[in-house]
């Protein structure tokens, strides 16, 4: 399932920028990044890692992937999987511990696993609302989830055994450090200074063990940045697209982004 969220007038040669939620997302959450974005290049939005793998595949100019937490396993998966066809990668806080068996001895990232755990313990019970309580006070702080809209909290917990379905799915596709080296694009690595530990130290690894990749720091922010600070989030991804797109990154359009 996907909407589009941003259709400028262009032609089936113009880059796109294809952005996939996470299970506890919708797709209307990258309106803000589009709108950064503007006529550079065309964006769509979806909801489900197939339709997304299956529009990078058939992207006639090349792709930008935008991916925020669990989701950032599937736009990995893609750009090793379809190469040529994927000309940048942005990852808003990756949430892709569970894939990497590598690191679960280290006690750096001892808390999310032990999360990911209970959580996925509560669904098994059937007790989503709890298990999406242990989810968002874990990413946003302790007291995120009393301070979450009723409709939110529904939401979430809705969403919550198909997020411990891409727990389970990232155990049996496991990436391995030096698997994430085969990714050939640049990628952009985004989060929030207050992040949990976790994720912070994720993202260094993920510096060092992934060519051409940057990570951008969003000082006051914890997850979800690309929500809760789009005024940053939105003009780094526009400078991204338009640095990794040789087919349209003229002088005069580097300088307009």
């Amino acid at each position: 399932m996907y909407d589009g969220i941003n259709t400028p007038t262009h032609t089936n040669m113009q880059t796109e920028s294809l952005f996939l939620s996470g299970p506890l997302g919708v797709t209307r959450e990258w309106t803000g990044l589009s709108d950064a974005i503007g006529s550079l290049a065309s964006s769509r939005a979806f909801g489900h890692p197939a339709a997304f793998k299956h529009a990078a595949r058939l992207s006639c100019a090349g792709a930008h992937l935008v991916a925020h937490g669990s989701a950032a396993h599937h736009a990995i998966q893609t750009a090793i999987q379809y190469p040529n066809d994927i000309n940048g990668l942005t990852l808003i806080d990756p949430d892709i511990l569970t894939s990497l068996p590598d690191l679960h001895d280290c006690p750096s990232y001892r808390k999310n696993p032990e999360m990911n755990a209970k959580a996925t313990a509560l669904v098994d019970q059937g007790k989503t609302i709890e298990a999406a309580e242990c989810v968002i006070d874990w990413w946003m702080g302790r007291s995120a989830w009393a301070k979450t809209s009723e409709r939110l909290k529904v939401r979430f917990a809705k969403a919550m055994p198909t997020l411990v379905a891409d727990w389970r799915n990232q155990a049996r596709a496991p990436l391995c450090l030096l698997g994430l080296a085969a990714v050939r694009c640049p990628i952009q690595i985004i989060t929030g200074r207050d992040a949990p530990a976790d994720i912070r130290a994720l993202t260094q690894v993920m510096r060092l063990a992934l060519p051409k990749t940057s990570l951008l720091k969003i000082i006051a922010a914890r997850g979800a940045s690309h929500l809760t600070h789009p005024h940053i989030v939105g003009p780094a991804l526009r400078k991204s697209i338009v640095c990794n797109d040789t087919g349209w990154q003229t002088a005069y359009q580097r300088n307009a982004a």
